[in-house]
């Protein structure tokens, strides 16, 4: 209510009191009637500000609720979006790994050929180093027979030597013969 109607309707509450003290009339019984006007017209105004309020509550809940549903399909709309960025990304991460795994299978494969060619020359030069050892050893064994054979040889010319020079030396203080007759079978003299 605006000040000038308050203020008319305390003037005109006290008038009405006034005139049922005039009449004979109890004040709390002229209170009644002006009061229950009043009451009847704020319980009016009551009644229709709720109504205001049930109506202005109605549009609320409308506008929310219609925010929550844009709300939960803009949320389902970018879950959509992100899960097929996500997706995506996967894909693309698989297929990197794929290619990489790919790669490192070819290199794998290729160095597994190296190692099998690497051993295959391996087990050959190891073929090679027991023939050549083989060898050697057959040469050395042979080459040890002919210096047995050599120290055999050498013993027995060493042998024959120091029979020579014994019968050598034993010839130098042998008394000497006469001459045979025409000079055969003199033995030089050693001056």
């Amino acid at each position: 209510m605006h000040a000038k109607s308050v203020l008319f309707h305390c003037i005109s509450t006290r008038y009405v009191i006034s005139q049922h003290r005039l009449c004979g009339t109890h004040p709390k019984k002229a209170l009644q009637d002006i009061v229950a006007p009043e009451l009847q017209a704020i319980r009016g105004e009551v009644k229709r500000l709720d109504e205001k309020v049930d109506l202005i509550r109605s549009e609320l809940l409308a506008r929310i609720e219609s925010g929550d549903r844009e709300l939960l399909a803009r949320i389902e709309s970018g879950d959509r979006e992100l899960l097929a960025r996500i997706e995506s990304v996967l894909q693309q991460l698989l297929a990197k790994i794929d290619a990489v795994y790919r790669e490192l299978l070819a290199k794998i494969e290729l160095v597994d050929e190296k190692v099998e060619s690497n051993r295959r020359e391996i087990q050959s030069l190891r073929y090679e180093i027991e023939r050549i050892r083989d060898e050697l050893v057959a040469r050395i064994e042979a080459q040890e027979d002919r210096m047995r054979m050599m120290a055999m040889h050498i013993g027995d010319v060493v042998a024959m030597r120091e029979r020579l020079a014994a019968v050598e030396a034993a010839i130098r203080y042998l008394p000497t013969l006469p001459p045979p007759e025409g000079g055969a079978g003199q033995l030089p003299s050693k001056e």
